[in-house]
């Protein structure tokens, strides 16, 4: 497999917004779609992919088209929602970070303080 193969078998598995099972089996189909290719040409270029092929773009959409909506739709819905969640997580760490500085600080300021009493008691 030459790095052109390598890169647009990237670009393929790039645009196919599916999940990973899915994706898996797609992959497998467009394997066999490349190995039947490169039976007739050992050392194909870019140009010479995207002419057989099509556009990684248009390669995945033409895989993804045997995908029902629903599937497709739930994907998309899981997607929005774990970011939402990754969202929502990164902003309470955020928080707490940010509240766990502030009360170190106010500690360091009462140990400086106490540290200072000390001093003109003795």
């Amino acid at each position: 497999m030459t790095k052109q193969t390598k890169r647009y078998k990237r670009q393929v598995h790039k645009n196919l917004h599916c999940d990973r099972k899915t994706r898996r089996t797609l992959m497998d189909d467009y394997r066999k779609f490349q190995e039947h290719y490169l039976e007739d040409v050992t050392n194909p270029t870019w140009e010479q992919l995207c002419k057989a092929f099509g556009a990684p773009g248009e390669m995945a959409a033409s895989l993804m088209a045997n995908i029902s909506l629903k599937d497709q739709t739930r994907y998309l819905h899981q997607r929005k929602c774990r970011r939402i969640g990754l969202g929502f997580a990164s902003g309470v760490l955020f928080a707490m970070l940010v509240s766990l500085t502030i009360f170190a600080l106010a500690t360091r300021e009462v140990i400086i303080v106490a540290e200072e009493i000390i001093r003109v008691i003795e």
